[in-house]
């Protein structure tokens, strides 16, 4: 079984409906920013569109 461990991090335990585009590439930044596991080409495909 996978073991979890907690996030101490700002918005942790919450969820996000960004329905415009340019919003949901804002917030991935502020996550990885924060320190969230965003992957940069994750951000890379947003960029592109």
């Amino acid at each position: 079984m996978a073991e979890f461990e907690d996030i101490d991090l700002k918005y942790a335990g919450e969820s996000f409906d960004e329905l415009i585009l340019c919003a949901f590439l804002v917030r991935l930044i502020e996550l990885q920013t924060l320190g969230y596991h965003v992957p940069d080409s994750a951000i890379d495909i947003l960029i592109e569109e």
